[in-house]
């Protein structure tokens, strides 16, 4: 009988031990802060989505080399993610969770951060300028490598 008391009194304690560790977990995704030292470094673009059609892994891979001059390349790669087929430069802003390439194409995509934790963020398209048949909608998924 004592087991049995024991058992049903630790049970509760188990359940919500476990319970905190997971709200912990998942709230610490989105508690990091966006800014220019935490946004520097190579970021591989995981998925990519554009008007409802994936464009990354689907045709192909695409890199990122955010520079703290405000400079950044990016790398695409043919399908396989081997052989690269493309670099484009340009410069970046940073303001707020608002992130702003401006390539030297002239072509503007401005992404609003959704969520980051420092090595991953995902990524909601706010405009794309400049492109002839830009998308009116998209989302990413970028991870630093």
């Amino acid at each position: 009988m004592k087991k049995l008391l024991l058992i049903l009194i630790a049970l509760p304690l188990l359940y919500s031990s476990c319970q905190k560790d997971e709200e912990s977990n998942n709230s610490s995704n989105n508690n990091t802060n966006i800014t220019v030292q935490n946004i520097v470094g190579v970021w591989d673009v995981n998925s990519l989505v554009y008007d409802g059609v994936p464009i990354v892994p689907a045709l192909g891979c695409i890199s990122y080399i955010i520079n703290s001059d405000n400079s950044f390349t990016q790398k695409d790669f043919l399908p396989g993610c081997q052989q690269q087929d493309n670099t484009e430069e340009g410069f970046w802003d940073l303001n707020g969770s608002e992130l702003t390439l401006n390539f030297d194409t002239y072509d503007t995509i401005i992404w609003n951060i959704n969520s980051f934790n420092g090595t991953t963020a995902n990524l909601n398209l706010v405009e794309y300028l400049g492109a002839n048949n830009a998308p009116s909608s998209g989302s990413a998924t970028i991870v630093k490598q």
